[in-house]
């Protein structure tokens, strides 16, 4: 906003200019728009709820925390890159901005600061990125590979802390919880829904965000209960396991695949992680 030398220069005096909240709102509504669309705030809002500052939060914390920002400058500078490959990972950016300030409205309604949040999260999503490969099933680890940080790392953070575990090990549960369950294909099915609306849109990010959610809770389950032993722990949880098990099945081999069937079947993971 300021040329370097004033702001190294005449820092303190800037940080008392009259405007000083007009022109960070300015920048920050610039910044926004910029990376995230002109229609993300107001989409957000109808989707999760909140105020427009509470989505400039949520925006602001996600942003510096997974670096989006950061990403995107140092990909839209790239040379000698096909101009469609260089949309494509712009793209998936995006994506990532939008999940993470979309679960950070969802869970985290009691934000009040973002640096505090940025402090928290930041280094341990670090950590999750450099052992992102735990995180990969066999199966989706291409389809993944570019979307599966953000969707797991901020609820394997919550679930480190609440269970005083490294993110490391956390990731590793997560994984194998994904493998038993078949979460992995579920997830993979519904974040390929198409939409025919804006509604079925955050319809389906609305059913990416319980899978994840329920996951997390099982993979929270399985730390307290066997230290992260998964098959052992769904071995004590028969009830659970062979009712998934034939919703999980059923939902594989049914002949049609829509809104409404993946939809149910979020539906009886909720309420059977409900029973655990």
């Amino acid at each position: 906003m300021f040329p370097v030398e004033m702001v190294c220069g005449y820092g303190a005096e800037l940080l008392q200019h009259r405007l000083r909240k007009e022109i960070i709102a300015t920048a920050l509504a610039n910044n926004i728009v910029d990376h995230m669309g002109i229609m993300f705030v107001v989409h957000l809002m109808e989707f999760v709820g909140g105020t427009v500052a509470d989505v400039a939060r949520a925006y602001m914390a996600s942003s510096e925390s997974f670096g989006v920002r950061e990403w995107y400058q140092q990909i839209a500078a790239v040379e000698g890159v096909d101009e469609e490959i260089k949309l494509s990972m712009l793209l998936e950016i995006i994506r990532l901005g939008r999940r993470a300030t979309r679960w950070i409205l969802r869970q985290r309604q009691e934000l009040l600061g973002v640096e505090e949040f940025v402090e928290r999260y930041q280094p341990r999503i670090a950590e999750l990125i450099e052992c992102r490969k735990l995180l990969l099933s066999d199966r989706n680890s291409a389809a993944w590979a570019s979307n599966v940080t953000v969707l797991v790392a901020l609820p394997i953070i919550d679930v480190a802390e609440s269970t005083h575990t490294r993110p490391r090990r956390v990731a590793e549960v997560f994984s194998s919880v994904a493998n038993e369950l078949g979460l992995d294909w579920l997830m993979d099915q519904v974040a390929q829904l198409s939409s025919s609306s804006h509604w079925q849109s955050m319809e389906r990010d609305s059913l990416v965000d319980d899978i994840t959610s329920h996951q997390g809770m099982i993979a929270e389950r399985c730390l307290t209960q066997s230290a992260g032993d998964v098959q052992p722990w769904l071995a004590t949880q028969e009830r659970f396991s062979l009712a998934w098990r034939r919703v999980i099945d059923d939902a594989q081999q049914a002949a049609v695949k829509d809104f409404s069937m993946f939809s149910m079947t979020c539906r009886k993971l909720g309420d059977l992680c409900r029973s655990i």
